[in-house]
């Protein structure tokens, strides 16, 4: 292969606007609001029309991702399959890496659909910039990575933007 294995993309893609959590309900099962539902939409549409689509998608078990990468992936055209993982639910940025170095090969380009503060610190980790993910925004990092095995403390990629459901109108 000419110049080696291609890079890896890395999407990572806040939930939605969600309620407010209710007396007696938990945190986990919080719905999204009609707003969110729309915006997890509107970012899955930009998928579309800007790509990368990804190849496989990685979302916390919380109700709210879920429902926010279902939408996206449906709005993207993605109709491969959703993997729940628990370790992504509030997860730290070592929490989601481990996840990431599990992805099989030869996905180029993963989506992971989870919670703040930990997605916007894997964002600073990854590329040393600090930005803030409202709710349904998505980063796009560029890794110079041939293997999702190969992601290290060390590696350092390039932000190539973050969209909100904004940019998709």
């Amino acid at each position: 292969m000419k110049g080696g294995p291609r890079p890896k993309t890395l999407l990572l893609l806040r939930h939605g606007r969600s309620e407010r959590e209710e007396p007696g309900a938990g945190d986990h099962d919080r719905p999204l609001t009609e707003s969110g539902r729309a915006d997890a939409r509107r970012i899955g549409l930009l998928l579309a029309r800007e790509g990368p689509v990804p190849d496989r998608i990685l979302c916390s078990t919380a109700l709210r991702a879920r429902d926010t990468a279902e939408r996206a992936a449906r709005g993207a055209g993605v109709s491969g399959p959703i993997l729940p993982e628990p370790r992504l639910y509030l997860a730290d940025p070592a929490g989601l890496a481990a996840a990431l170095r599990e992805v099989p090969e030869p996905a180029g380009v993963v989506m992971l659909v989870g919670h703040n503060p930990g997605l916007e610190d894997l964002v600073q980790a990854l590329t040393g910039r600090r930005v803030p993910l409202p709710p349904a925004a998505l980063a796009r990092i560029d890794l110079p990575l041939g293997r999702w095995a190969d992601l290290a403390a060390r590696t350092r990629g390039v932000l190539a933007g973050v969209r909100t459901p904004r940019d998709a109108v």
